[in-house]
Parts: structure tokens; C-alpha cells; sequence
């Protein structure tokens, strides 16, 4: 009876998060334009079986945004979102504050560091407004995760996030994701677009600052 109960509210719970929360916090901050668009990179991953397009505005232009993007990974500037989060499940993540010059020229095939298990490379020379990884981290999976900048004024950009999933479909599978990754997920990446939101925005004013 206890197992059929337990059953039952995971059931409704995952049935819920599927109804409201599931389609909000996949196209979280994007304009209805954008969750539509094609980026580039979307043709390496084009069947996903879970995709997300998020995105922030940022009071700061393209070139005081892209340098906290090439200097994302666990050894390089961190991601931006809930260190303690990260370091609870035993990441050394400590996100930087400053721009680290040293990170600033990646190259096509450098691992965007996630964790122990390594993480997706870059696809492409990256430039100005794209930066584009992929990767298969495990067996069977397959992940795209791509950043992309638009500009709306001299002085305020759109940041995209797009990620892109691939996996079996199985029921344990489908139980993990809808379950705790695709939800963890989602709370990181608002996290971290709104960390690299602060940051660009401090940079751009210390710009501006500088060139008075």
C-alpha cells in the first residue's frame, strides 16, 4: 500500500511539473520569437529528445558579455550560478569575478569542463556573438549547449542559452530527467545568466568609466 501510494504522488507530481512548471522554466526569459529561432549549432543535435532556450537582457554590449562565456568550466572561471550548490556535490567551482586573460582564445575540441566526467568540446571557431558546445558525455547521450548574443542597442544585448538533450527513451531515463535533471537544470542556468548578467554589466560600466 505504501509503495502504491508513493507511486501515486510521484505520478502527480511529475504529471504537474509536465502541466506548469516543465514549459516555463524550459523557454525561461525568451521571447516566444527566440524559443522559435534557429541558432547556429541546432544542426549537430536537429532531434532532440528535451530542449531549452532561455535567455536574459544585459545592459552591456556583446564584447563585455562573450569574455565570462569563453571562460565558462569547472577549471577555468566556474559557471556563474550556486557555487555552494556545486561544491555540495563535490565540483571545486569558484566563479571568478575578473575576466581571466589566460581563457580568452578557445579553440575548436577544448572541453568545456563540467565536472569529473569532462564535458562537451567546442564545435566551432567561436566568434564575436556564438559560442557552440557538443559532446556525449555518457553512452547514449548526446548534449548541445550554445550561448548567443543579440544585440538590441549600443548598449544592451539579449543573452540566449540554448540547450539541446539526447537520450534513450527509457523509463528510468525518463524518470531521471523529468525527476531531478531537468529541474537542477534549470534552476543552474537562470542562475548563471543572471550571474553573468552582474558581471558584464559591472564590466561595461568599468568601460565606460575607463574611456571617459
Amino acid at each position: 500500500m505504501k509503495a502504491a501510494t508513493a507511486l501515486g504522488w510521484m505520478t502527480f507530481a511529475l504529471a504537474a511539473y509536465a502541466w506548469l512548471a516543465r514549459p516555463r522554466l524550459a523557454r525561461w526569459g525568451a521571447t516566444a520569437e527566440e524559443v522559435q529561432l534557429a541558432y547556429p549549432g541546432d544542426e549537430l543535435l536537429p532531434y532532440p529528445t528535451y530542449s531549452t532556450v532561455r535567455a536574459i537582457t544585459v545592459a552591456a554590449p556583446p564584447a563585455a558579455i562573450m569574455p565570462w562565456l569563453r571562460q565558462l568550466g569547472v577549471d577555468k572561471g566556474g559557471f556563474y550560478s550556486y557555487d555552494w550548490l556545486e561544491r555540495l556535490i563535490g565540483l571545486p567551482v569558484h566563479s571568478a569575478d575578473v575576466v581571466l586573460p589566460q581563457f580568452q582564445q578557445p579553440q575548436p575540441g577544448d572541453v568545456l569542463q563540467l565536472g569529473p566526467m569532462g564535458g562537451p568540446r567546442l564545435a566551432r571557431q567561436p566568434d564575436a556573438e556564438h559560442l557552440v558546445f557538443f559532446g556525449r558525455l555518457v553512452p547514449g547521450t548526446e548534449n548541445l549547449w550554445s550561448f548567443h548574443l543579440r544585440p538590441l542597442s549600443r548598449m544592451r544585448t539579449r543573452l540566449v542559452a540554448v540547450s539541446r538533450f539526447r537520450y534513450p527513451p527509457t523509463l528510468p531515463n525518463f524518470l531521471l530527467w523529468r525527476g531531478a535533471v531537468e529541474p537542477l537544470h534549470a534552476l543552474m542556468e537562470a542562475r548563471m545568466l543572471r550571474g553573468i548578467r552582474a558581471r558584464a554589466e559591472h564590466l561595461a560600466q568599468q568601460q565606460r568609466a575607463l574611456a571617459a
